[in-house]
């Protein structure tokens, strides 16, 4: 009767587990994007500022 109800837990575990990363990927992938975004921009931006420097 033990294992029966270990197994079962056992499986609610897993199918808890798969939901939870399911959930937390397409938030992971946007904040990476944004992150890396941000980065271009700033890295633009330090391009095209080279041209308000006076000689």
């Amino acid at each position: 009767m033990l294992l029966q109800i270990a197994e079962t837990y056992d499986r609610e575990l897993r199918l808890s587990l798969k939901r939870l990363v399911a959930m937390f990927e397409p938030a992971i992938i946007l904040i990476m994007g944004i992150i890396i975004g941000v980065m271009v921009v700033s890295m633009l931006y330090s391009i095209f500022s080279i041209n308000d420097v006076p000689l």
